[in-house]
């Protein structure tokens, strides 16, 4: 089942380094809550499933010990004043499986002047993003209002079952900072409503999120690391562009770059080519990308059809968004990469002084401030500096084959 979820800060469900404390609540019979497995329009996890029984504000005699996502304890508690009905099998055939568990089963207050209202102590003290389930079993065109203490917006909340939740059908969102422990939820009548029926509160979802931070291309190279290994500004790949002197079939054609945080697309999706942009200043099409591969959200390689152009700059840019509340990248969005072979020392003309660079290297007289050494002098792409670079070299400044031109003078444009 796939949730529409329109929420800003969604994108912070998706990932556990973006939630902290979150739980899951199901007002129903004891033990007769979703499946561990069943996220609504949150996070899967266990679901604790109180009756959430009406009783006095100062001195309650119904408190539930709540749990987190995993089953442990959480020391956070709920207590119920005000909603004095419980439906426990609304039987709604519109809904089924879990979802049905969630919905058909709810609190309900039928006075005009009484809301339910949740008093959840203990929470650990953050941003929250509250997630409340209100609509009426076999009622579905109830309007539920919703609000939280200390805060101004409300939401009604109500309409037929689409086959899957919709934020203001189905459920509402808040965020709330929270700084002493405590939430207080409700739902209510509109005004007007048809008091017989009721105004219904079937669940809850609380989500301590985490800061968001800002996202930008982090710029590799330093401590070590290879150009292969993470995407460096400015880099021109010095070596060799031909294995039989007509064919471009050397050079870049994986580009491995760093996101500061988790990053999605900007279309509410996980990353895909569609997140990122190339250009290049060669007078072609430049390359596309066939495929990316990514663990973390943070670290994505760019699988492309060919090589980088040789003679070009090629520039790769991206529109991704922030994971955790859908954040536009900001700062460094892109990477520039040229491509000139025999430019060791980078300074975009091919010269006697990339042999003198070259021969540093080889002595171990110079060691690079951006990249490694190899990313410079590994002519050939063996993975190492040999011997065989210095040969590969000549070839490639003096147009000797597999060169497949002249490049002493090239220049990037």
């Amino acid at each position: 089942m796939t949730y529409v979820k329109t929420s800003l800060l969604a994108a912070a469900l998706a990932t556990g380094s973006a939630m902290g404390q979150s739980i899951n609540i199901d007002f129903g019979l004891p033990g007769n809550g979703p499946s561990d497995s069943y996220a609504a329009a949150g996070l899967a996890g266990k679901w604790n499933s109180v009756e959430g029984e009406h009783t006095s504000i100062g001195n309650p005699t119904a408190i539930y010990d709540l749990v987190d996502l995993d089953g442990n304890a959480t020391g956070v508690t709920l207590h119920q004043f005000g909603g004095q009905d419980m439906i426990t099998a609304g039987n709604d055939p519109s809904v089924e499986g879990d979802d049905a568990i969630l919905m058909n089963d709810c609190i309900v207050t039928h006075s005009a002047g009484l809301e339910t209202c949740l008093f959840i102590n203990g929470l650990e003290s953050g941003t929250y993003e509250i997630i409340t389930y209100a609509w009426m079993p076999n009622s579905p065109e109830t309007d539920n209002r919703v609000r939280l203490d200390f805060d101004p917006v409300t939401f009604d909340i109500g309409g037929a079952w689409t086959g899957e939740h919709v934020e203001g059908i189905t459920y509402s969102v808040h965020t709330q900072e929270i700084t002493n422990g405590f939430i207080g939820l409700h739902s209510g009548n509109v005004p007007g409503a048809d008091l017989s029926i009721g105004a219904a509160m079937n669940g809850v979802q609380l989500h301590l999120l985490a800061d968001c931070g800002t996202l930008e291309l982090v710029d590799g190279g330093t401590g070590g690391q290879s150009f292969s290994e993470r995407a460096f500004d400015g880099y021109i790949d010095p070596r060799a562009e031909s294995t039989n002197g007509s064919d471009f079939d050397l050079g870049l054609n994986e580009i491995t770059i760093a996101f500061s945080t988790p990053a999605k697309d900007a279309g509410g999706d996980t990353l895909t080519a569609a997140s990122f942009d190339i250009a290049h200043t060669a007078g072609i099409a430049p390359p596309t990308i066939t495929g990316i591969l990514t663990e973390d959200a943070m670290n994505v390689t760019l699988h492309l059809d060919r090589p980088l152009m040789v003679g070009a700059w090629t520039t790769i840019s991206t529109t991704a968004v922030s994971e955790c509340g859908d954040a536009p990248i900001v700062g460094r969005d892109q990477v520039t990469v040229g491509f000139l072979p025999g430019d060791v020392d980078q300074n975009g003309l091919v010269s006697p002084f990339d042999l003198l660079r070259f021969r540093q290297i080889v002595n171990g007289a110079f060691t690079a401030e951006v990249g490694v050494n190899a990313d410079y002098a590994d002519i050939d792409r063996s993975g190492a500096i040999a011997p065989f670079d210095l040969l590969r070299f000549r070839q490639t400044v003096n147009g000797i084959s597999p060169a497949t031109q002249t490049w002493a003078g090239a220049t990037l444009p």
